[in-house]
């Protein structure tokens, strides 16, 4: 049976760490820029962990 593929959209929106863990981009960080506040622009930076049934699943694609 051959091997099944990576699904390429979540190829795209979520890295894989080294221990296993999911990180996926933050949201609301793409437009209506100037009227959010720079400190909560600067959190839009930092990956968002997954984790939970969510990520078994990530995992799985």
């Amino acid at each position: 049976m051959p091997k099944q593929k990576t699904h390429q959209g979540v190829k795209a929106r979520f890295k894989i760490t080294r221990n296993k863990r999911v990180l996926a981009r933050k949201s609301h960080a793409n437009h209506n820029l100037s009227k959010k506040k720079p400190a909560r622009k600067r959190t839009f930076q930092i990956p968002k962990v997954i984790t939970g049934k969510i990520s078994k699943q990530i995992k799985e694609n």
